[in-house]
């Protein structure tokens, strides 16, 4: 059965990149070679995955994790000062936890654990697939897609959706890695962000932007944004999640001193951060 690229439309012809990348050589969207089964998906996001699996602990990653959000919450109220935002991909609901200050906010997740604690907060969140779950037409200014877009095995038909739904004049908000940006291109295959099978797809601004303006957004604002990490998840992630044996030495010794970990600010500027704007 012929297959078709999920951006231009047009039968599948790509040429490798990289040893688990592919790219179209038509409008050069980059995805994963491997397309993962839904039983492999639900292996890699149940419980495992906030502990000990792409995350150390995602609970104590809090309070890095929320002096991102509160960076963005004023760039979205310029857009948009009130209404309702639904988070896709809201994990275990830190941003929601900021954004219901603003906003009527709702969530889903796929991840049973994340969203049960979502709701033992208070928060108004559903477990399931964003393309499975009713959502009334207009109901929604705002839909967030932090770092999940690259998760989504058909990123195309969420973006159609939002499109369908949101409320005339809304705001589409999300980040995710710029794979053209100077970072990956030096680092090519050795590039953090690429782990399939949770990153599937691989954006640069030209195919973020194409598939955006196909679904009749409107650019209004774009940067490469820097995040706030904790010192311990990042040497976690290059001891253990890129199999470094040097740093891993480091993170084991770090480990063992069992000092009070630290948060600190860092703009590689390989993530991309885009907010577009719906046409009334």
């Amino acid at each position: 059965m012929e297959s078709f690229c999920i951006l231009c439309n047009q039968p599948t012809a790509h040429k490798g990149l990289y040893q688990t990348l592919k790219r179209c050589r038509i409008c050069s969207l980059v995805s994963a070679k491997e397309d993962p089964g839904q039983e492999e998906l639900a292996g890699v996001y149940g419980k495992g995955y906030f502990f000990e699996g792409e995350y150390l602990n995602y609970l104590e990653e809090k309070e890095p994790l929320q002096k991102n959000f509160r960076k963005w919450i004023p760039l979205l109220k310029q857009f948009v000062p009130h209404g309702k935002l639904f988070e896709i991909g809201s994990a275990y609901g830190f941003f929601l936890e900021l954004a219901q200050k603003q906003w009527e906010v709702k969530g889903v997740d796929i991840s049973g654990p994340a969203c049960e604690y979502g709701k033992s907060q208070g928060l108004n969140v559903e477990c399931g697939d964003f393309l499975d779950i009713p959502v009334e037409a207009a109901q929604y200014n705002v839909f967030c897609l932090w770092d999940t877009i690259e998760h989504l095995q058909k990123p195309h038909l969420y973006i159609r959706k939002i499109s369908e739904t949101i409320a005339p004049g809304g705001i589409i908000c999300l980040t995710t890695g710029d794979i053209d940006a100077l970072v990956p291109r030096m680092q090519g295959g050795k590039w953090r962000m690429i782990h399939p099978p949770s990153h599937l797809f691989y954006f640069s601004k030209k195919t973020l932007f194409a598939l955006l303006r196909k679904n009749d957004f409107e650019i209004v604002h774009a940067s490469h944004a820097g995040f706030y990490r904790s010192l311990k998840r990042v040497l976690f992630s290059l001891a253990v999640l890129r199999k470094n044996g040097k740093w891993k030495a480091l993170y084991e010794s770090y480990n063992r001193l069992k000092l009070r970990d630290f948060c600190f600010y860092l703009n590689l500027f390989d993530i991309l951060l885009v907010i577009a704007r719906k046409g009334s």
